[in-house]
């Protein structure tokens, strides 16, 4: 598989824009966690989701849309929490 490369530019903030062709091939968007890690070769910048899925488990198309829509929700802050024991959660829940 050929590699995809791009030369890209620090601005003075020490930012990187990761190029459009880059980002759709790994479904990142706006607000996406990635981890910077560095190595022999360089930096390496790898997508990451809150949670790593599990090798062994695998997500229906349902559970992919939960989990999309569940990250999207943590990246526009609705949170709510933390609770100090179930009760405090299921009276927040019933609201």
């Amino acid at each position: 598989m050929p590699q995809l490369q791009s030369i890209i530019k620090v601005n003075q903030n020490f930012q990187v824009t990761i190029p459009a062709i880059i980002r759709k091939k790994y479904n990142i968007d706006g607000g996406d966690l990635i981890e910077a890690s560095a190595t022999e070769q360089g930096i390496l910048l790898k997508p990451k989701l809150l949670l790593d899925k599990l090798p062994e488990v695998e997500l229906s198309e349902k559970g992919k849309k939960m989990l999309r829509e569940s990250l999207n929700d943590i990246r526009k802050g609705c949170l709510s929490g933390p609770y100090n024991n179930t009760d405090d959660l299921l009276a927040n829940l019933k609201k």
